[in-house]
């Protein structure tokens, strides 16, 4: 990885390895709620910073989805979704979350200064478009469907 810049260059990799689980387990973009799930991420962000997270706005839209039925989303595909990101986050943290730390200090309780790093990372992970893979009819690796896939809403 000679030519990465504390780990800058893992974050396309994360982006083909999301976009390949997605395939591989049937799940589509437009069934996941993307168009709900980025405003409500980003209207979440402007209380707190922390909550910039689709685990927050996924739940959120879950739930409306299952108990008002607005907005009709597919709750498996955008759970599905979100633990597919959680799962490419947490390899990355894994790879180069040590990387770039920032010592700091802040009071603690009982008003005595203490040391610690602050451990912050932001990747943007693309999701790669594998759209001549949606023309086959099955993966017959693994016997799932791209088109509906195993999360679909029908068998949920």
């Amino acid at each position: 990885m000679a030519g990465c810049v504390e780990g800058h260059c893992l974050w396309p990799a994360g982006g083909v390895i999301a976009s390949y689980l997605m395939l591989v387990i049937g799940l589509t973009l437009s069934g996941s709620g993307l168009l709900y799930l980025w405003p409500l991420a980003i209207l979440l962000m402007l209380i707190d910073a922390r909550f910039l997270c689709f685990a927050y706005a996924g739940g959120i839209l879950a739930f409306s989805s299952l108990v008002f039925g607005w907005p009709n989303v597919s709750v498996p595909q955008v759970l599905g979704l979100v633990a597919i990101l959680h799962m490419v986050e947490a390899f990355l943290i894994y790879v180069s979350g040590h990387q770039g730390a920032v010592p700091t200090f802040i009071k603690n309780t009982e008003g005595k200064v203490v040391g610690g790093f602050a451990l912050q990372k932001f990747w943007p992970i693309p999701l790669t478009a594998w759209w001549w893979l949606g023309r086959l009819p099955c993966l017959t690796a693994v016997w799932v469907c791209p088109s509906g896939g195993p999360l679909s809403r029908e068998a949920w």
